[in-house]
């Protein structure tokens, strides 16, 4: 079902684009919509805390989906696997770890500065990170993005590729002050959030790479978590209370509830929402809320 081509996201960017301004300088404010609750039609609780109480003691703040639809998230020492509630790695990693999964369902993970790949239920190593505290994102099976602190305090961003032969390269991408809270590939781009503004980088004309502030939430909470469609131009980000998408004018919100966030489905038609504070996920059908947003009367 290719939902992007028709009625409620193109009726949707048009509501989202009356009267605002052309972009992040203009800071014009998007018109008011009212974000839609956990029981709104279309939004459906996929685990809670007692679903967790059998799969794992704790929750760390990693998830994502599986090709078969249900999730992997990051247990106190282990992945799980949601459909079926067990551990996917045969050993416990050491230390605090990050992971994440493209589409086929390779799994890639972050075990202190250890880069490494699951392979039959073990990891193997890819490469040493020069710090500890690194996470990854996937673009494709073969592009991937590794971000975390260099050893002089700023952020630093690694483009890991593989070649057709299945070497493994790896190079800096991009360098920046500040912390990166989140990251996600944005077509041959990347999106990427400090505190509550969120970039934009990649290659420039003069070919260096180079970072441009696409809009930021001024007087709201920092930004926890993003997800990017970057052949749709779509992006959503997550707040500790609420969801927005961003419009032609600024974030407007679209769920009053946040969390980590995830596309996915044939063309990304489905946002997932994993709080694991609350011990607890969702599943969006994007169709169904544009649809539901965009029937709203708004207001300037």
């Amino acid at each position: 079902m290719r939902v992007w081509t028709s009625g409620p996201l193109l009726v949707l960017l048009s509501v989202l684009e009356a009267g605002c301004g052309g972009g992040a300088e203009t800071r014009s404010p998007p018109p008011a919509v009212q974000p839609l609750p956990e029981d709104e039609d279309g939004i459906r609780c996929l685990f809670d805390a007692e679903d967790v109480k059998r799969w794992t003691p704790g929750l760390g703040s990693a998830f994502a989906v599986a090709k078969d639809g249900d999730l992997l998230i990051q247990g106190a020492d282990n992945i799980f696997d949601t459909g079926t509630g067990t551990a996917i790695c045969g050993e416990p990693f050491a230390r605090s770890f990050h992971f994440a999964a493209d589409r086929e369902g390779t799994v890639y993970t972050i075990d202190g500065r250890t880069f490494g790949i699951v392979i039959a239920g073990a990891v193997t190593k890819l490469t040493e990170l020069p710090e500890e505290g690194f996470r990854v994102t996937v673009a494709s099976a073969d592009r991937l993005y590794l971000y975390g602190p260099s050893p002089d305090g700023k952020a630093v961003v690694y483009l890991l590729t593989r070649n057709r032969e299945g070497k493994t390269m790896v190079q800096q991408f991009l360098t920046l002050s500040g912390k990166i809270a989140a990251l996600a590939p944005y077509g041959a781009d990347l999106l990427l959030v400090q505190g509550n503004s969120l970039y934009q980088a990649g290659l420039r004309r003069d070919g260096k790479v180079g970072a441009v502030l696409l809009a930021d939430l001024t007087a709201g909470r920092p930004i926890l978590s993003l997800a990017a469609d970057g052949a749709r131009r779509l992006a959503f980000v997550s707040t500790s209370e609420e969801t927005y998408c961003l419009g032609p004018g600024g974030f407007v919100p679209i769920l009053a509830f946040g969390g980590e966030l995830s596309l996915s489905g044939e063309v990304n038609e489905k946002l997932f929402v994993y709080q694991p504070s609350e011990k607890r996920a969702f599943e969006v059908n994007l169709p169904r809320l544009f649809a539901r947003l965009a029937a709203q009367p708004t207001e300037r």
